[in-house]
């Protein structure tokens, strides 16, 4: 700074125009969240019914959610008579 720059006041609003840009970006980034969810979970149920085929998500999301609903009783040890 030299002599001839004229120091700017100090202004409250500057902190608040900061906190109000990060809050922005924040509900930007939480809002982008929900809708990719949103999209993620349609997908995902329009798989489980069948209007919609996509090997990965039945592989790693439907076969083992159907495993934990369904659970099939193991077979019985063959060396133990009861």
């Amino acid at each position: 700074m030299d002599a001839t720059t004229i120091p700017r006041p100090f202004d409250p609003a500057d902190g608040f125009l900061r906190l109000t840009r990060m809050a922005q970006w924040i509900f930007d980034l939480a809002s982008i969240t929900l809708a990719v969810l949103l999209v993620l979970t349609i997908i995902v149920i329009a798989v489980d019914r069948g209007m919609l085929r996509v090997p990965f998500i039945e592989r790693w999301i439907i076969r083992p959610v159907r495993r934990i609903r369904d659970p099939r009783p193991s077979p019985p040890d063959e060396g133990s008579q009861t």
